[in-house]
């Protein structure tokens, strides 16, 4: 019998290619403790009739914060996106999530912004409003630039292939606080073309000043390529639009892992670029040999 081995593909990206984000690896509290430390939390009323009441716990290790309702959580439980950005320097955090919009619909994207390191956050509304028919937003990321938030996602309908994932982002074009959003704007010049979903954005500074901003989306259509999006200032982000240049297939499924039209073993995958332009795209999949 033919045997194949889960693997771990990083693939190094050197030279011009910036963006950066670095994750600790998370520690596990034995089970004996995590049994006594059950938070005892008060109720608070946000959505007056649901069914599932917020709870605001209180430990001796956390501060909870109440940030915003959301319909659909599930791009935050994705691996690949980065809901949450955190600006060192002026210790602000910029989040891109799905929005409760107050009706069934579940694909309006929202942002909110703490400058107070996370103690409180003003929300934004609406951010995919005028995208197509409905608003179906999916896999909102934020990236906490120097001057300008920055929102990421796709759209579920109006690309190309099997599912029409299309890729937009937005920024704030007053800074901080200015509340004057861009239009969602295409990533992609040719945005029928591919089957665009679960985006994993990152942002990177060079010496001379120069910002880099690399996205990897995954095509949900065979042969399930993954394409890396990629736009660079020249100096600081002076506020005009982004300019990305076309997709590069950051890998080719058909050639390196197993899967065909109907069966995908892959991953989407998640990017993570230094400021130095040394970086690493990293799946897990099945090799196709």
């Amino acid at each position: 019998m033919k045997k194949y081995w889960v693997s771990l593909s990083i693939l190094v990206l050197v030279a011009a290619v910036f963006g950066a984000n670095h994750m600790n690896p998370a520690t596990r509290m034995p089970a004996n403790l995590e049994n006594r430390l059950v938070p005892q939390g008060q109720e608070i009323t946000e959505l007056p009739g649901t069914s599932s009441p917020i709870y605001l716990p209180t430990t001796r290790e956390d501060n909870i914060v109440l940030v915003d309702s959301s319909l659909n959580g599930y791009g935050m439980l994705a691996g690949e996106t980065n809901p949450l950005s955190w600006d060192p320097v002026n210790n602000r955090f910029l989040m891109g999530y799905r929005q409760w919009a107050g009706t069934t619909a579940s694909g309006v994207i929202g942002a909110a912004l703490s400058e107070d390191g996370g103690q409180s956050f003003f929300t934004y509304s609406n951010l995919n409003a005028g995208v197509g028919a409905q608003q179906a937003g999916r896999y909102p990321s934020a990236i906490a630039t120097p001057n300008y938030p920055l929102i990421i996602w796709n759209e579920n309908g109006g690309g190309g292939g099997t599912y029409g994932g299309r890729a937009y982002y937005t920024y704030d074009e007053g800074e901080y606080g200015g509340e004057i959003f861009a239009p969602p704007t295409d990533l992609s010049s040719s945005p029928t073309t591919n089957d665009i979903w679960q985006g994993s954005p990152c942002v990177s500074y060079a010496a001379d000043g120069n910002m880099y901003v690399n996205t990897v989306f995954a095509d949900w259509t065979d042969p399930r390529d993954k394409y890396l999006f990629r736009s660079n200032t020249e100096g600081a982000w002076d506020g005009l639009p982004l300019t990305w240049q076309p997709p590069v297939v950051m890998l080719d499924q058909a050639r390196e892992f197993l899967g065909d039209a109907s069966s995908n073993y892959t991953s989407n995958g998640a990017l993570d670029i230094n400021d130095d332009g040394v970086g690493y795209f990293v799946v897990t999949g099945y090799w196709n040999d």
